[in-house]
């Protein structure tokens, strides 16, 4: 067998293999070659919009040469090296100086990346940091302030349970409205005691009943108003004693030039009675603000109306006596409060509520004593002094759903500079029996409360 002649034809052979496969190879380069002109062809023209968003970039490409088969020209960069809005920090420099910094505008991205196609551009330019600061129209209607969701259904502000924490504006939240509806079980204090009756003295006041409603609206979580109105308080008390031996005897007594037959049917009577009652009203518009959910801050005017009538009434041998004592109270000013809310359990609260107010208090009185139904003495007066009126709550809280709670607490409120019906009145008895008023009295009122609030 001719063993060189096999080898030649078996090489022969390769030969021709290796020449198809180079042929091969060289299309298929071709192709590749192609692929990647193509894509650097798109990094050199993100390279280009990127730098007309930014300014110009390190230098950081270089030249391939043939060493890749390209054409003599092209440049082959890094995609680390092409910049988006990712390498922009809002509110702070770049480490590299020719970074911008500062906050990102709409469109930054789309600029960045060469979006030419106009719905694609506007979808990429929402994203930015348009808005800076909250209650601005380009929040959306509204921010929560912080950019933090409360974590809590109900509470002061809106339902932000499940929310998101953080954002350049806060959590956007709807405008709500909400309405409470409270009733008021309360007593007035002080003038224990009283009675211009000797040894007889007429029972402390009584707890009664009012409403309070309260209606208000936040429009944008955090910035609101509101109104409540106090439904009118009276408190009554009364005493009587009878003695047909005519032994009833009063702590009054004639003095100066007063007739002494002027008091004396409140002398030795067979009948006198006693009637002291107090009403009390007020309605006030604040603005109010909320926050993190748990905390409602207020200012605003108020109005307190406080009326009191005090009445003697007295029969006995000489005929029979009248003395009455009437005063009213118009408090006009300003206050400043504070609701907050603290969670104990889930749907829980307990909530503590406090309110602080300066008024100008414009007092009237008017005193007179009748005789045998004649007319002997009027009196009147009114002056205009400084009062303060102050108020603390505590409470529990239950949040039944997204829109109700309920709220069951015990309230204390303090109002001084009053002038009261019984501040007018001495023992001695003159023809200036209550003709200047007074208006240095102080009362407190205690209670119960229990509520019910509905946000829509």
């Amino acid at each position: 067998m001719n063993i060189r002649l096999i080898h030649t034809v078996l090489r022969h052979r390769a030969a021709t293999v290796l020449a198809l496969a180079a042929t091969a190879a060289m299309n298929l380069g071709g192709t590749v070659t192609s692929a990647q002109s193509l894509a650097d062809s798109q990094l050199i023209d993100a390279e280009v919009a990127n730098a007309a968003a930014f300014g110009p970039g390190p230098a950081a490409s270089y030249s391939a040469g043939t060493a890749f088969g390209l054409s003599p020209g092209t440049r082959v960069i890094q995609a680390s090296q092409v910049r988006t809005a990712a390498d922009v920090t809002p509110g702070r420099s770049s480490v590299a100086a020719q970074r911008p910094s500062g906050p990102l505008a709409p469109g930054t991205i789309a600029q960045a990346v060469g979006v030419s196609d106009a719905n694609e551009r506007g979808a990429i330019a929402q994203v930015g940091f348009g808005c800076r600061s909250c209650s601005r129209s380009s929040c959306n209607g509204g921010c929560y302030s912080g950019g933090y969701s409360g974590g809590y259904a109900g509470g002061y502000g809106a339902s932000m349970s499940g929310a998101s924490y953080g954002s350049a504006c806060g959590v956007p939240c709807d405008p709500y409205c909400y309405v409470t509806v409270e009733g008021l079980y309360m007593n007035r204090g002080g003038d224990d005691g009283f009675s211009y009756t000797r040894n007889v003295v007429m029972d402390d006041f009584d707890f009664e009943f009012a409403p309070r409603i309260t209606i208000g609206r936040v429009p944008d979580c955090v910035n609101g108003f509101e109104f409540t109105w106090i439904g009118q308080l009276d408190w009554d008390r009364s005493v009587s004693v009878v003695d047909p031996g005519e032994g009833i005897q009063s702590v009054l007594v004639a003095a100066g030039d007063l007739d002494p037959s002027l008091v004396a049917p409140f002398q030795n009577s067979t009948y006198q009675a006693q009637t002291y009652s107090s009403e009390y009203s007020s309605f006030e518009l604040n603005k109010t603000l909320m926050g993190w959910d748990v905390v409602k801050l207020l200012i605003g005017g108020r109005y307190i109306n406080f009326d009191e009538d005090y009445r003697l009434t007295g029969w006995g041998n000489p005929g029979t006596g009248l003395i009455t004592s009437m005063t009213e109270n118009d408090l006009i000013g300003a206050q400043v409060g504070v609701d907050m809310l603290y969670p104990v359990a889930r749907h829980l609260y307990t909530d503590l509520r406090g309110r602080a107010g300066a008024y100008l208090n414009v007092a009237e009185s008017d005193v007179r004593l009748y005789n045998q139904a004649e007319l002997a003495i009027r009196n009147q007066d009114d002056d205009v002094e400084l009062a303060g009126v102050f108020e603390g709550g505590a409470g529990l809280r239950l949040q039944c759903g997204e829109m109700l709670s309920v709220r069951v607490g015990g309230e204390i409120w303090y109002i001084a500079g009053l002038a009261t019906a019984s501040d007018q009145l001495t023992p001695r008895v003159t023809e200036n029996f209550g003709r200047n008023v007074d208006i240095d009295d102080d009362i407190f009122f205690v209670g119960v409360t229990a509520s019910a609030e509905l946000r829509f």
